[in-house]
């Protein structure tokens, strides 16, 4: 069906906190049931939080060996030499204008004259030795090295494969406009929101080029107004995403709080560039958190195999499957344990221990609707039939009442593939 870039996994993104919890593995899911071949820059695989928190998994890891998610390594000419996400991140690290994200540990020195002198640049000299080495003096460096070296290995497997195939890797290559072009079309067209164009112009005034990192540093030592700085902010982000997704030849899936960059962005005239269109934080995505890339990566080989007349039909199961997931996680998470040793034998006194993190609360929506009939299965079996028939039951109950909604949910999630803000399909 195509290719899709998350801006969920934007590095930036990834050193503010998500705005969003959740939505970048969600709108993975949702793209890749869709049939849409996830698309990661090489920056997104050595700097983002999400990405390398997600290469932990080894079904993660699966999914890049079997290609349903690729990595692109940027070239600037179509004669150079791709890096694997290893390469680049010791080439970067080198680098002492190249800021990380989301390795807090590694500084960015200033930008003088004297940057191989300061004391950042020799910290991360030191960095890079221990990178060479495989060995780091703080933990979390550490275990996100670990998990960058999983997703290299993973990135290295699918590129043997693809050649032993006869095949070429897909590359990234600069895009058709860039960072700076695309916020001067934003600044020409933002006459509706004056505001924003003034403080574009302003910008575009004191930063040349398409370094994202000097127009936000230049944003947050303004004196404009700090609503509008975020919005600011939001715009960069936007149009940055826009070219990268460009970059990697794909369809962008962009998010934003903001709904004035949303229309700057928009007046910019995304429609006839590479991006569909803007997405909207769908608060259905996040419900998919439960499911788990085992699961995801047992339905896509699934509906790869199928035939193309009967692929609709396995999403539909995929949609149920996914919907019972999310159903039983949500049991394990509320329910009625609060109420337990006020109002329950000594029987149900012990299944409820058994029991433990199934009932926390009766937070579920309707949840004093079935408070009372659950009680009553936990009372007449919880003494008979000890804690494995009462957790049974008690999944049984929830899945007959929350199921089917959940499956209604995902299942429209996945017909319906993604909105824009205006509700129009793609």
């Amino acid at each position: 069906m195509g290719f899709r870039y998350l801006d969920s996994v934007d590095t930036v993104r990834s050193r503010w906190g998500s705005a969003f919890p959740h939505l970048a593995k969600s709108e993975m899911i949702l793209a890749l049931l869709l049939g849409e071949t996830v698309r990661i820059s090489q920056t997104q695989a050595i700097d983002s939080l999400q990405i390398l928190d997600f290469a932990e998994d080894p079904s993660f890891r699966e999914l890049i060996r079997e290609g349903f998610i690729e990595i692109l390594p940027f070239v600037l000419r179509a004669e150079d030499t791709p890096r694997s996400p290893l390469g680049a991140f010791i080439d970067r690290l080198a680098n002492p204008s190249f800021h990380f994200s989301s390795w807090q540990g590694i500084p960015t020195p200033p930008k003088t004259k004297e940057t191989s002198q300061s004391q950042e640049y020799k910290r991360r000299l030191e960095i890079l030795e221990d990178a060479k080495k495989g060995r780091f003096h703080d933990s979390e460096q550490e275990r996100m090295w670990t998990n960058l070296d999983r997703l290299d290995a993973a990135y290295n497997d699918r590129t043997a494969r693809v050649r032993s195939a006869g095949g070429a890797c897909p590359i990234a290559g600069p895009a058709a406009f860039t960072l700076r072009s695309r916020l001067e079309a934003c600044c020409r067209n933002a006459h509706h929101l004056p505001y924003l164009q003034e403080s574009l112009a302003w910008l575009l005034s004191v930063v040349n080029g398409n370094d994202r990192s000097s127009y936000h540093g230049n944003i947050n030592l303004s004196d404009i107004d700090s609503a509008v700085k975020l919005s600011l902010h939001s715009v960069v982000n936007l149009a940055y995403n826009e070219v990268i997704a460009g970059s990697l030849q794909a369809d962008a899936a962009l998010t934003t709080l903001h709904h004035d960059a949303e229309e700057v962005i928009r007046s910019a005239g995304m429609q006839s560039a590479s991006v569909s269109a803007i997405e909207a934080s769908d608060a259905r995505l996040t419900r998919l958190h439960p499911v788990s890339w085992s699961s995801v990566l047992k339905w896509l080989r699934v509906i790869r195999r199928a035939a193309p007349e009967s692929r609709a039909e396995r999403i539909v199961e995929a949609a149920e499957d996914i919907g019972m997931q999310i159903a039983a996680d949500d049991s394990k998470k509320n329910l009625i344990f609060r109420l337990v040793p006020a109002s329950a034998g000594a029987g149900v006194h012990q299944a409820g221990e058994a029991i433990g993190e199934y009932l926390l609360s009766i937070t579920l929506p309707g949840g004093a609707l079935i408070a009372r009939p659950v009680m009553k299965i936990v009372s007449t079996v919880a003494s008979s039939f000890g804690a494995e028939k009462v957790e049974k039951r008690l999944e049984e109950t929830l899945l007959s009442h929350v199921a089917g909604g959940e499956i209604r949910n995902i299942h429209g999630l996945l017909t319906r593939g993604f909105l824009d803000l205006e509700g129009q399909a793609r």
